[in-house]
């Protein structure tokens, strides 16, 4: 497993970023970043929210680094009817309010927890800062619009795509799972019930079953 850490996001570098000054600059500094050593039929990617917004990209830039991609619940398109509220993430991780929701309530008068939420909470001014660079070195690429024409540039036949979204997910709505299977050609398109933004840790089991039967056909 080779998990490469987004510039601005490592331990005392929090400048990395300020060198990345474009999406596409982005997109180069992850492709030089992965090891050639691994046959292509190893190469598979997984990436979760602005992680699989990256992920998807960075396929379609470069269509011959991965064989798989797994997306768990994406950013990356954009719907104006489906709008996944970035500018309130980006003001609440600021620490500008209370929680951003990330699971969506069940339903009027339903019994039990509405789901997670990311709180602020009493953090250290130096976990603070750390918790504000990071939020800023992703939304820097995710703001306003987290869309850079992935829709556009997905080529056919490439590749086996899975895309796993929660159906309670309050941050990318579920409207996605078909924008996804449109815009990225021969995609897997799977919603996982009662399950919010932060799939792996609200349905492991679930979201560990579907990946591994995708990855291992």
């Amino acid at each position: 497993m080779y998990a490469p850490e987004h510039p601005g996001t490592s331990p005392g570098d929090p400048r990395a970023i300020d060198e990345v000054r474009t999406f596409w600059e982005l997109m180069l500094v992850y492709e030089r970043a992965d090891p050639r050593a691994r046959p292509l039929s190893a190469r598979v990617a997984v990436g979760a929210s602005y992680g699989g917004m990256v992920a998807a990209d960075l396929a379609a830039t470069f269509p011959r680094l991965f064989s798989r991609l797994v997306l768990l619940a994406p950013a990356g398109l954009w719907r104006d009817e489906a709008p996944i509220p970035v500018v309130e993430m980006v003001v609440r991780a600021a620490g500008a309010a209370a929680e951003v929701p990330v699971r969506a309530p069940r339903g009027p008068g339903c019994p039990g927890d509405h789901g997670a939420a990311c709180r602020p909470g009493a953090d250290s001014p130096q976990r603070s800062r750390s918790r504000h660079g990071t939020s800023g070195a992703s939304t820097k690429f995710a703001w306003p619009i987290a869309d850079h024409g992935l829709g556009r540039r997905h080529a056919p036949g490439r590749r086996s795509n899975a895309c796993r979204l929660g159906r309670q997910d309050a941050l990318v709505p579920v409207a996605y799972a078909a924008e996804f299977g449109r815009s990225i050609a021969g995609s897997q398109v799977e919603i996982i019930d009662d399950c919010g933004h932060v799939m792996q840790t609200d349905q492991p089991e679930a979201v560990w079953t579907v990946v591994s039967k995708f990855l291992s056909a």
